[in-house]
């Protein structure tokens, strides 16, 4: 949320750094503050899913061509079923259903940009002439409010917003709505009509671009994952090609090292280091130890005392995951 208070006090959430808030600064912060919160928030979220939808529907298109060319009817009998999965096999979604759609008819969907007039007659009056302007773009509320002293921005994403629902004051008279942070109440209080097609709007966007369409995105992408899984299976079932295949066709087509799907790799053995047992620690108390990646903590084992000396494993350290694996999907402009 950025603010510029008395056209000199730059602020945003709150924090006003230097005198009077340094505006290039302010500015900065602000920016990097929305590109992450679109990079790494509900939007980014949202948008990853989307994207992994596209990219789930591509490889479905590719196996329904691979199934035709091989003449592999899809989808498999009952019979083909359980003679892969046994008497369990995984529940599928009916044939009529659209591609990305088995659970949720369309989960989430693009909004088109809306700009509403939300300015309160009391506090046009009461503050400088200020009026407020609702943006609705495809990602976030936004309301910006103006006035000789007073020019704000604040943004809602549409996972944030909580409840839309009008409330009516004064016998019916006068209505509003408030989402977590802001408060809608256009005109004096009385405008029916604008207030519930603003409220009904707000909620259409937190179904189709908040917190409920992340779930249905979500739904439906596990199942197409499921449905395109069976089809994998069924082309194997159908190719008579063996899975899980054998330790020898896994080493001869990646290499030495490689454990079969669902097995774990065998433990590799890293360094170790020599402890001995200071005064005052016995038989399972923990003790902090220097190795040659650092400080780790280690447990006495059973049966020694004070003096004894063994051998401790030096843990491996935790890889920190890099740049690029953190990078969302974006979608394309």
């Amino acid at each position: 949320d950025e603010e510029i208070v008395c056209c000199c006090c730059h602020m945003v959430n709150l924090h006003c750094p230097g005198w009077f808030g340094d505006s290039e600064k302010i500015n900065e912060i602000a920016a990097e503050l929305q590109a992450r919160k679109v990079g790494r928030g509900n939007i980014a979220q949202l948008r990853n899913q989307e994207n992994t939808m596209i990219k789930a529907l591509e490889s479905d298109i590719r196996m329904d061509i691979l199934l035709k060319k091989k003449d592999i009817s899809y989808p498999p009998s009952q019979q083909t079923l359980e003679a892969i999965y046994g008497e369990n096999p995984p529940r599928l979604p009916p044939v009529s259903a659209e591609r990305g759609q088995a659970l949720h008819l369309s989960a989430s969907e693009q909004m088109e940009r809306r700009v509403f007039d939300i300015t309160n007659i009391c506090e046009r009056i009461c503050c400088c002439l200020q009026t407020t302007n609702l943006e609705l773009n495809d990602e976030e509320a936004i309301f910006r409010k103006n006035s000789c002293c007073l020019k704000a921005v604040r943004r809602e994403p549409y996972a944030q917003l909580g409840s839309v629902e009008p409330a009516r004051l004064c016998c019916g008279l006068c209505v509003n709505v408030q989402t977590d942070q802001n408060f809608v109440c256009p005109g004096c209080g009385c405008e029916h009509r604008l207030t519930e097609e603003i409220s009904a709007e707000l909620q259409n966007r937190k179904v189709k671009r908040g917190n409920i369409a992340q779930i249905r995105q979500q739904e439906n992408l596990l199942m197409e994952i499921i449905k395109l899984g069976v089809k994998v299976d069924t082309f194997f079932h159908g190719a008579n090609v063996p899975y899980p295949p054998s330790q020898e066709t896994m080493r001869s087509t990646f290499g030495p090292g490689v454990p079969l799907p669902g097995r774990a790799a065998p433990p590799v053995a890293g360094p170790s280091v020599q402890v001995t047992v200071p005064v005052g620690v016995r038989a399972g108390d923990s003790l902090e130890v220097s190795g040659p990646t650092g400080r780790f903590m280690v447990t006495v084992p059973q049966g020694l005392s004070e003096g004894h000396t063994f051998q401790a494993q030096v843990p491996s350290p935790a890889t920190a995951p890099n740049d690029s694996d953190m990078i969302p999907f974006m979608t394309a402009s």
